[in-house]
């Protein structure tokens, strides 16, 4: 099956699915095995592991993206894949898979940074569409690194390169913004997606740019 790419709502490509890597953590084989496939089919390169001990090694050898566990492995949890995952430099997106009896568990796993769960029966549809959203996140935190990058750089806006639409009304807002010292801005947004690189850039870009920056 030649996969589809994966667009924002004004058709700009955000990651394609052979650019992600999914590593699927399920100590009953063929369960495991039923999942990579429709995780390949869609286009995505998928590794399993089927003990909590090898995934745990993978996490350590291999550049992973998205991380699908089953809450309850062997002797290591996937809380424990969870807390390996987000100690990485790159931390990957988790999604838990969980029995109906450890839901609560799965929330507390949410606060402790996973980014969604399912209970079993697994419904590969409803995978899918959270996988979907964690590879819309991995391409929010690309795309931020990136603009980081450049403006570590240089702070100035001409050698910034937006791909999307939303990117560029951004940049926009941003050089009409900057030279505008008393205008009071509210920046808005989810965790990881560029807010303190906002003001930054605005603070950088401004008459002020020679006092210090102050992160409250």
């Amino acid at each position: 099956m030649k996969p589809s790419t994966l667009k924002d709502d004004n058709n700009q490509v955000l990651l394609a699915p052979e650019e992600v890597k999914i590593l699927i953590v399920d100590d009953n084989p063929s369960h495991g095995e039923t999942l990579q496939e429709a995780m390949e089919k869609v286009g995505y390169q998928v590794e399993l592991a089927t003990s909590g001990e090898e995934a745990l090694n993978k996490l350590d050898e291999k550049e992973i993206d998205i991380v699908i566990t089953d809450l309850k492995i062997d002797e290591t949890s996937g809380m424990d894949i969870l807390k390996k995952s987000k100690a990485l430099e790159d931390p990957p997106e988790v999604i838990l898979i969980t029995g109906y009896a450890s839901v609560e568990t799965a929330v507390e796993a949410m606060r402790e940074g996973a980014l969604d769960y399912l209970e079993k029966p697994i419904n590969l549809k409803v995978l899918r569409a959270k996988v979907a959203k964690a590879v819309e996140r991995l391409g929010l935190k690309r795309a931020n690194r990136i603009l980081q990058k450049q403006l570590e750089e240089k702070f100035y806006f001409e050698g910034i390169v937006g791909r999307s639409p939303k990117m560029k009304r951004v940049i926009e807002k941003l050089k009409n913004l900057a030279p505008n010292s008393d205008t009071t801005v509210l920046i808005t947004g989810e965790n990881g997606t560029g807010k303190e690189l906002v003001a930054k850039t605005i603070h950088n870009n401004s008459s002020r740019k020679k006092f210090p920056f102050v992160v409250i």
